[in-house]
């Protein structure tokens, strides 16, 4: 099955939350490359940073550390 609108829908929500104030730091789970351009206008001209679980999209945004503190989740060897 092929789910559409996805990206859009995480966009809409992502400057919702920008513009209403609702997050000091988001996390993005995707690998749509063409939410770069609205990451990078989150993360310089909105001050919010944006860290980005996927392997794809790492060029934008600092990826979470190897290991995440207090826990056993780790990403995969080959990010």
């Amino acid at each position: 099955m092929e789910e559409k609108g996805s990206d859009v829908n995480l966009a809409i929500h992502l400057l919702k939350d920008v513009r209403n104030g609702l997050f000091d730091a988001d996390a993005v789970i995707s690998n749509y490359t063409n939410l770069v351009k609205l990451i990078r206008v989150v993360t310089a001209q909105r001050g919010k940073p944006v860290f980005i679980m996927c392997p794809g999209l790492w060029q934008v945004a600092p990826q979470l550390p190897n290991t995440l503190l207090g826990t056993a989740i780790s990403k995969p060897a080959g990010w």
